[in-house]
């Protein structure tokens, strides 16, 4: 009687090739699996920010639908020449070669930010000085403490608020934080700040110049009512739309649930204290004390803002993703004005931007 193990003496076992081979195949079998998650993943990012500048689109031809224009965000840089570089925080231009720079032209395409900035809550103060401690950083409230005696309006005098795309499509009051009962408190920032040249230049309807008190909390809430009232109608395309925003406003919930990295080219100095609050900077104020403000924004798959350009009359907008590569050109320049090269470098760039027009 043959063994019960005879079948198993007489297989042949693997050589050494036949091993190599197989390995290979596994290899060659992962490697595709891998491409092909790459890829769908590449898709998925593409189709999520078209939807986003989608959406975007709808909002902003909410407001136009209500105000007969479409948002009317000032330049918040003295120019928008591509060809001047930036320094290392992508805030001041600094003069460079002349040549086309990738950085540079960023900068200038974000003349017109989304982003709304604004002054954080009194009761945050304590929060962000020991956080950013080792930065030498304050909070508005503490630089910005005479805030009600500026008159500048511009931001690169005093960088208080970044009036952005943003700050049009939501309810600013409701976004500050203005009480709904009584005065100021730690809630809200200090309310120098919305007695200052820079609130009143764009928010004519609370400009109350010195007179403050009850009196500027009555307008602010007047305002706020105005607002929501507007905003109301297109609110509901920016649902899950803002980026560590964690607000309900209206029944909406604005927050965008996904995590963003920090880049430094244009975004939090932190990723949120408590997940729930964004902060960028640090700016520096006119005596080089430095602050961060807090952010309300939407970014694409790839953790940039958006870009938003529309000149006076404000009749015709573009909002847009940079794309995989964060590389993008100004709108208003016409790529024939461009040298041969450089129109070849700036196709490039722009090819894979994700834009809405209307």
């Amino acid at each position: 009687m043959k063994s019960m193990f005879g079948n198993f003496a007489d297989r042949r076992a693997f050589t050494l090739m036949e091993l190599m081979i197989v390995i290979l195949i596994i290899g060659i079998l992962m490697s595709g699996v891998f491409m092909l998650m790459s890829v769908a993943s590449k898709h998925g990012d593409i189709a999520q920010t078209r939807a986003k500048v989608q959406r975007m689109q709808n909002a902003i031809s909410g407001f136009y639908a209500a105000y007969g224009t479409y948002p009317p965000v000032d330049n918040h840089y003295a120019s928008l020449d591509p060809f001047i570089n930036v320094d290392d925080d992508f805030d001041e231009p600094i003069n460079g070669s002349g040549g086309l720079d990738a950085s540079a032209c960023r900068w200038s395409c974000r003349a017109q930010p989304v982003a709304f900035e604004y002054p954080c809550a009194q009761e945050e103060d304590a929060m962000i000085n020991d956080y950013f401690r080792d930065a030498d950083v304050l909070t508005p409230n503490q630089v910005f403490g005479n805030a009600a005696s500026y008159p500048e309006t511009d931001w690169d005098t005093h960088k208080m608020f970044k009036f952005g795309l943003m700050s049009f499509l939501l309810p600013r009051i409701t976004i500050v934080g203005i009480p709904s009962t009584g005065g100021f408190n730690e809630e809200q920032p200090i309310s120098g700040f919305y007695e200052s040249g820079q609130w009143e230049s764009s928010n004519k309807k609370s400009s109350l110049g010195s007179s403050g008190g009850n009196d500027l909390v009555n307008a602010l809430r007047s305002q706020g009512g105005v607002e929501s009232r507007a905003v109301a109608k297109w609110l509901p395309n920016l649902e899950g739309m803002c980026a560590q925003l964690n607000r309900t406003i209206m029944n909406v919930s604005l927050n965008d649930s996904k995590s963003y990295f920090n880049d430094k080219e244009m975004d939090t100095l932190s990723d949120g204290l408590g997940g729930d609050a964004a902060y960028r900077g640090p700016y520096k104020s006119k005596s080089g004390q430095k602050t961060v403000l807090n952010c309300a924004t939407v970014k694409d798959s790839w953790s940039h803002d958006l870009y938003y350009y529309s000149a006076p009359p404000y009749q015709s907008y573009k909002v847009w993703s940079a794309g995989p590569d964060g590389k993008t050109f100004p709108p208003w320049i016409p790529l024939g004005s461009l040298s041969s090269s450089d129109q070849e470098t700036v196709a490039g760039w722009i090819k894979d931007d994700i834009s809405g027009i209307d």
